[in-house]
């Protein structure tokens, strides 16, 4: 999992091998410190309009955490963009579909609170996102919580 790198310099970390592994960890408090610091990560790269490197830790969080075997580093990874989404504030719009991707597909995880955990991403997300998330998003959000409505667990 602490496969961070985007690319060939080992100086291009995307998020700190402590933010990784405290994402990936058993206990919630540490995977919520693990979120604060992405959130924090996100903040410094839209001061400093480093689009491209946001985008990447959307897909690493989004492709390696939420897409894990491991249930943990899905709850992570949901965490995680719940918190990047969070950072974005504002300026979430072009994000916003990279972001809530990822969170629709655990909506049909089969361990109950992976799903919880994609509900409680998808609030947080669209806290932030008002009414663009249903302008972009509608569907797929309605579906999935269609189908969660319907899970008797």
């Amino acid at each position: 999992m602490s496969d961070s790198r985007s690319g060939a310099k080992s100086d291009d970390l995307l998020l700190p091998d402590a933010a990784l592994r405290l994402l990936g960890d058993r206990s919630y408090d540490k995977r919520k410190t693990g979120a604060l610091s992405v959130e924090e990560i996100i903040k410094s790269h839209l001061v400093q309009q480093k689009h491209e490197k946001i985008h990447a830790i959307v897909k690493l969080l989004g492709d390696k955490y939420t897409r894990s075997n491991n249930q943990i580093h899905r709850k992570g990874g949901l965490i995680g963009l719940a918190a990047t989404a969070i950072g974005l504030a504002n300026q979430i719009d072009p994000f916003l579909k990279n972001l809530l991707e990822p969170v629709t597909q655990c909506f049909s995880d089969p361990e109950p609170r992976v799903r919880y955990y994609a509900c409680e991403s998808l609030f947080n997300i669209a806290k932030v996102a008002r009414q663009s998330i249903l302008k972009q998003s509608f569907n797929e959000i309605f579906a999935g919580l269609c189908l969660l409505y319907s899970d008797v667990d």
